[in-house]
């Protein structure tokens, strides 16, 4: 009964124009949350949230178009979505427009802009966008290389539970890149990524002679 007063109320508020309503309403048709699920339904409804530049909509039309649900599949609006949303500051439309400037999807590929993007969100807090900004330090892609910065990103990443960001931070504790070399530290981000079903940490650890 209190969902069906939840959703009862979401659509009377979305009918009404309250943008963040009709967003909700939106995610609920698109994942049959407490509704019979109808994608092109969803998508109207984002629409109509994101005429009144609410960010989370746009994110939401990026995604959609990017992969082909609810709408037919098409980067460069994927990409114009995201762009919407990034420049409000929505974190996830930051670091999607990133993802689709480093692979060249609906738009030019570059990595400069990947970076500059992916930095945006990183720097609210994304431990994806975190991990990722590290990479590209490693690699000099986009960022002149800076072994000490993807040190930065990988521990901010790695402190919020990322995986991926605490077995790099292992690496470079392994091999003394951008940190004075330190097993013990090593052994510490490999355990915590492998405990979380990480198959490198798992690898590195043995190789370690560490369970």
């Amino acid at each position: 009964m209190e969902k069906q007063n939840h959703v009862s109320l979401i659509k009377k508020e979305a009918r009404n124009g309250y943008a963040q309503a009709q967003y909700e309403l939106g995610c609920m048709l698109f994942t049959g949350w407490g509704m019979e699920k109808d994608r092109r339904e969803a998508i109207r409804w984002f629409l109509e949230a994101a005429g009144h530049h609410h960010a989370q909509s746009q994110n939401a039309l990026g995604l959609a178009y990017s992969s082909g649900e609810g709408v037919r599949q098409d980067d460069t609006e994927g990409a114009r979505w995201f762009r919407l949303a990034a420049e409000q500051g929505d974190v996830d439309a930051q670091f999607n427009l990133s993802c689709m400037y480093y692979n060249g999807w609906g738009v030019e590929q570059d990595k400069h802009e990947a970076a500059k993007w992916c930095m945006k969100a990183a720097a609210q807090g994304d431990p994806q966008a975190q991990c990722v900004l590290g990479s590209m330090y490693v690699r000099n892609e986009g960022v002149k290389q800076d072994l000490k910065e993807a040190m930065r990103w990988f521990r901010r990443g790695a402190e919020q539970g990322n995986p991926v960001a605490q077995h790099n931070l292992a690496v470079l504790y392994e091999d003394g890149k951008g940190v004075e070399k330190n097993l013990r530290e090593a052994i510490k981000w490999y355990r915590q990524a492998a405990e979380q079903g990480l198959p490198q940490s798992r690898e590195a650890l043995a190789l370690l002679g560490e369970k």
